[in-house]
């Protein structure tokens, strides 16, 4: 996402995807508006590091995203995502998480809001339901 003049950015995930939507919010000028979408499990998935580099950003939010019970993991995000201003033109996009739900972010963005593919990163992190997701200590992997 190597776009440093780009006027705004959302970034878009769940868990899995923290760390990298930290190091990006260190990497961003502090001026540049930045919307943050996060979708975590339960409420006490906050991650306090993240929250508070977003509120050193005087033109940036952060929302936090519960899904309802028995949602399929990433159904908080991509609705989130359907609704989120993209910003003004020559914003940029970063997008992780669940394979499935990031493919429909993905689909959402290319081909129903025509955003041009230079735009956005997408990228799925793991895929739901594959082996060991839900084993105590299983990580995830993508």
């Amino acid at each position: 996402m190597a776009a440093p003049d780009a006027p705004a950015f959302v970034l878009a995930g769940d868990e899995t995807a923290l760390p990298a939507i930290g190091q990006l919010l260190e990497a961003l000028a502090p001026h540049v508006l930045v919307r943050v979408l996060v979708e975590v499990a339960e409420p006490a998935g906050r991650f306090d590091a993240v929250t508070a580099a977003v509120g050193d950003r005087p033109r940036s939010a952060i929302e936090w995203l519960v899904p309802a019970p028995g949602a399929a993991p990433g159904d908080a995000l991509v609705a989130a995502v359907r609704s989120v201003d993209l910003g003004p033109p020559g914003s940029r996009l970063w997008a992780a998480g669940e394979a499935a739900a990031v493919q429909r972010v993905r689909r959402h963005l290319f081909e129903e809001r025509g955003v041009a593919r230079d735009q956005a990163t997408v990228r799925g992190y793991w895929k739901h339901g594959r082996a060991g997701d839900d084993e105590p200590g299983a990580e995830a992997t993508g």
